[in-house]
């Protein structure tokens, strides 16, 4: 079969899961039954959603049983976090922090190892969903809450006492997509693509008192910082079109540095992952396609390099700033994790948790997450 027969067929079975998942209960998991999970800390290095909804982590080694994040709402749990997590730079297997959105109670919420509040009283009920992230070390989440009918950026201390209004959206600007922040010692960056009346994007960077240090206009989707906080990349898209086809590589004042198209491997692609020593990057190309390919940049020699996989479906999502099947680079930054779709054993689908190297040699470490889910490695 050929890759385009390969991936309308593929298609076509994820529209017909969609079909029979939208059918489902959609109230969140069910509390756990007793003694059912066993839960940290100490976890383990690797942090998802399992099946039932749970903030899970599991060994970077097959056949490891996962230990749970304990949560807060009904029966200490969150009840729908989907992929709206992420996990506090510096965090480690002893102590961890997590910012998690809950879908069924709306609520953005930072917990400790032990699932309490973390050092943050913000009222998390007025955060977005998708709009939320931490500073480089940790110390402090950037995120987007309601303020009289108009969108308003924060950055509020997690293991500080810091609350700060960074600027107010007018009537007809909304953010689109997620949020970006370089924030150390006296500097303070945030970076996030601004949709203006008729559509118009512009990307945008912040200052800690809402001084605009640098704007683009571009059609661009998925912008992240590198770890040194000197460059941005994002994901371009032809005018006219959400699916991107390039990565543009900026400075820290939006001039451009290099671009690289990808449209050999399809349209569309997962959000960006710089590698942790900021040489590559790596993302699944293709995305609109659903049958992604998982590639990676090599800045150093200018390149787009392939790793490959046999049958390997992904399941990412237009827009692209969603974190669907995102590849995240181990703290070494010689291998990566994600989930991937199968369908072995039959007609139904399965997503499991893998990690793998640049070669291309794979290791399951979870089976049956019930759907494409966000997949991180602490540091």
């Amino acid at each position: 079969m050929g890759r385009l027969q390969a991936r309308f067929a593929a298609t076509l079975l994820i529209l017909f899961a969609l079909i029979v998942a939208g059918c489902g209960d959609t109230t969140g998991p069910a509390p756990p039954s007793g003694g059912g999970r066993d839960y940290g800390p100490p976890f383990e290095e690797i942090v998802f959603i399992d099946e039932d909804g749970y903030l899970a982590t599991v060994e970077p080694v097959a056949g490891g049983d996962p230990y749970y994040v304990p949560g807060i709402g009904s029966a200490n749990e969150f009840q729908d976090i989907d992929h709206g997590f992420f996990v506090r730079p510096n965090s480690t297997p002893e102590v961890a922090y997590f910012a998690v959105y809950d879908l069924s109670s709306g609520r953005l919420e930072v917990i400790d190892s032990n699932g309490n509040p973390a050092g943050s009283n913000f009222n998390g009920s007025e955060a977005y969903e998708n709009l939320f992230t931490f500073s480089t070390a940790g110390a402090r989440i950037v995120y987007v809450r309601e303020s009289d009918g108009a969108q308003q950026l924060m950055i509020e201390g997690v293991t500080t006492v810091d609350l700060n209004v960074v600027t107010t959206l007018g009537a007809n600007d909304s953010f689109a997509g997620r949020l970006t922040a370089y924030i150390t010692g006296f500097t303070t960056r945030i970076c996030a693509v601004v949709q203006g009346e008729g559509g118009s994007l512009r990307l945008r960077v912040w200052d800690r008192d809402g001084t605009i240090r640098a704007e683009r206009s571009v059609t661009a989707r998925s912008p992240v910082y590198s770890h040194d906080g000197s460059r941005i990349a994002y994901i371009e898209a032809p005018p006219g079109n959400n699916q991107g086809t390039e990565v543009v590589i900026l400075n820290s004042s939006l001039n451009e540095l290099a671009r690289f198209p990808f449209s050999d491997y399809g349209t569309g692609a997962t959000a960006l992952s710089w590698s942790p020593d900021d040489t590559r990057i790596a993302f699944f190309a293709g995305a609109s396609q659903v049958m992604g390919t998982l590639v990676y940049i090599d800045l150093g020699q200018e390149i787009i390099r392939e790793v490959p996989f046999d049958e390997t479906i992904v399941f990412p999502s237009a827009p692209d700033e969603l974190l669907w099947a995102q590849p995240n680079w181990s703290p070494g930054g010689n291998e990566l994790v994600f989930t991937i779709r199968t369908d072995e054993g039959g007609d139904a689908a399965r997503y499991d948790v893998i990690r793998t190297d640049l070669n291309g040699q794979v290791t399951t470490l979870y089976e049956g997450v019930g759907g494409p889910k966000f997949v991180v490695w602490m540091d």
